[in-house]
């Protein structure tokens, strides 16, 4: 089978870099090779209220039909992976035995789930959220559930707490944490967080993790703990994170570090190879290193510019990320890289007790922040982070819920 787009990943970043290139160059061909069974759809509604609890039709999950990829003449194959790349003779190998010669290539496989390896870890009742089967899985559970657990205290582990209680399930957070998302937030920040859990009656269980899930026969019933706590568990949700997938793309000398290794118009290391969406690492002109974002408006604009650049164009990826989220009363936005490493600093301010704002500072340049129902100064900090102003002579006033961030535009 020969190609002239092969695109790796039926996800946003593919299907927008699919969509791009059909409108690009119409008399193509492309195809798509997804492992999933159903063509594209929002993930992000997967953990939202209205999808788990049916207010929202299966249907509408569906951002594009069947004949939406025929009408395009684009070529989708479904339950399909890719086992092995050739990037020599630019070709790749499938699950079934086929064989796809490709012209261009392009890689948007996303991340899977870190997954917990504990005594039990494969008994029923434990679920990672990541595609629609796992979420059509986890409500069907949660219907003969009374107790839960979410492991983890990241986005999964806020959004999966805020169902269960909304499902009227106990529900307990476990995170090796000292408070919560430690890894981006100041204890302020996450004491916001935790307050907001405890209000409605998720317990939170700090520095510790789960040793060992125990049940009848092949069922969880319970957890234990390192620090030997035992907690009830119907059903428990892990989102401790999630990684790239590289051994196929090592052997293919595809460059990876935590993500696929890419410049700032998303080509790799290897000609007629590109990458799009959560597995790309991307040297980003805004912030002026590699980093890595997993989040679907990223995803969608990177699959929108690697299109345009696999058919000759030459856009540079230049978009400040954003993703966000509410439950318990608490709206939650993450702004460009939140990160906080050596090389950054953490400037924050606290207008009462749930609002709240973080901004990520490097080389005296706002290049990312957090928000706690601070919504007002969104576009703001959006304007701060694209146009790479200096804040050096208010890094003091950054602190002062008083302050009014225009007036450093």
């Amino acid at each position: 089978m020969h190609v002239d787009y092969l695109i790796v990943g039926g996800g946003i970043a593919g299907t927008s870099a699919a969509d791009s290139i059909r409108q690009q160059a119409p008399s193509s061909t492309i195809i798509i090779v997804s492992e999933e069974s159903y063509p594209l759809y929002g993930r992000l509604m997967l953990s939202k209220p209205g999808f788990v609890f049916n207010k929202i039709p299966l249907e509408a999950v569906f951002l594009k039909k069947v004949d939406w990829y025929a009408n395009n003449k684009i070529q989708l194959l479904t339950g399909k992976s890719v086992i092995s790349i050739d990037a020599q003779a630019q070709s790749v190998g499938l699950n079934d035995g086929a064989k796809i010669e490709y012209k261009k290539l392009l890689i948007a496989s996303g991340l899977v789930p870190n997954k917990i390896s504990v005594h039990g870890d494969s008994k029923r009742g434990i679920f990672y959220l990541r595609t629609l089967d796992d979420a059509r899985n986890i409500i069907n559970w949660m219907g003969q559930a009374k107790s839960a657990v979410c492991i983890g205290g990241g986005l999964i582990g806020f959004e999966m707490c805020n169902i269960f209680r909304l499902a009227n399930l106990k529900t307990t957070l476990i995170i090796q944490e000292p408070y919560y998302w430690a890894n981006l937030l100041c204890a302020t920040a996450g004491k916001i967080v935790e307050k907001c859990l405890e209000k409605n009656d998720v317990s939170i269980i700090c520095n510790d993790v789960v040793a060992e899930f125990l049940g009848n026969d092949d069922l969880a019933t319970s957890i234990k703990t390192k620090n030997n706590q035992y907690i009830e568990c119907d059903i428990a949700v892990v989102g401790i994170g999630a990684r790239s997938s590289h051994d196929i793309l090592k052997s293919a000398g595809i460059k990876t570090n935590r993500g696929v290794l890419a410049d700032e118009y998303l080509q790799t290391n290897i000609p007629n190879i590109w990458t799009a969406g959560d597995c790309t690492e991307f040297y980003s002109v805004i912030h002026g290193e590699g980093i890595q974002l997993g989040n679907w408006t990223n995803a969608q604009l990177q699959g929108k510019i690697a299109g345009l650049n696999m058919v000759g164009k030459n856009e540079v990826f230049k978009q400040v990320s954003f993703y966000s989220t509410h439950g318990f009363g608490l709206n939650i936005v993450l702004i460009g890289d939140v990160v906080i490493t050596s090389s950054k600093v953490a400037i924050a301010r606290q207008k009462n007790d749930t609002s709240y704002e973080q901004f990520t500072i490097k080389d005296n340049k706002v290049v990312g922040a957090v928000l706690f129902n601070y919504q007002e100064d969104i576009s703001v900090i959006v304007k701060l982070i694209s146009e790479r102003i200096d804040v050096s002579n208010n890094l003091k006033n950054l602190s002062n819920n008083e302050f009014d961030l225009k007036k450093l535009l």
